[in-house]
């Protein structure tokens, strides 16, 4: 039984999800059993400055290749959110902290 598989049977209701940082990582999460998928880095994010961002037009070229809940995630901000299309939501860190 895979990992995914275990979680699903013991807690049936639970929101499955995992992360993806390519397209080609994308396409790989298609064919699992998740419920969503979140796609990161979209921005440059204070939590991982060491790690390149997609920037939202490769994002958004990308969004448009899922066929699952696909989450936002990384830099999101009130602002940089308004240029994000194809996303079923964002999902944030710093951006949430008070």
């Amino acid at each position: 039984m895979g990992e995914s598989a275990y979680w699903r049977a013991r807690f049936p209701s639970l929101l499955i999800t995992t992360s993806a940082h390519s397209l080609r990582a994308l396409l790989r999460a298609q064919s699992l059993p998740v419920d969503a998928v979140f796609l990161s880095p979209v921005f440059a994010t204070r939590s991982h400055p060491e790690r390149a961002s997609l920037t939202p037009v490769r994002a958004n070229l990308i969004a448009t290749q899922m066929h699952k809940p696909l989450y936002a995630l990384g830099g999101i901000d009130t602002q940089s959110a308004t240029v994000l299309h194809g996303f079923a939501g964002i999902a944030a860190i710093c951006a949430l902290a008070v």
